[in-house]
């Protein structure tokens, strides 16, 4: 594996926590509002018009979101590590 590659996975790894451990209510999706203060999707990603809504709401952030969501369901998990 080149080191182009590992700092790749590094930065893909860093977005994915990062995104993991940021409140809904400080997302862009939720200023735009794409997603509530739950979660909960509000506009489906066929509705979004501008590309400012369309690059607030990617598969990468539905992924983190709906983990996000089941890591809530479980004990200790709505605290900042989980």
């Amino acid at each position: 594996m080149g080191i182009i590659a590992s700092i790749g996975n590094i930065y893909f790894v860093y977005q994915f926590l990062k995104k993991l451990v940021t409140p809904f209510e400080k997302t862009e999706a939720f200023k735009l509002g794409i997603i509530d203060e739950k979660g909960k999707i509000l506009k489906r990603r066929r509705d979004l018009e501008t590309k400012e809504e369309k690059s607030a709401y990617n598969l990468s952030d539905t992924l983190v979101w709906n983990l996000k969501k089941i890591l809530g369901k479980i004990p200790f998990g709505k605290s900042k590590l989980a």
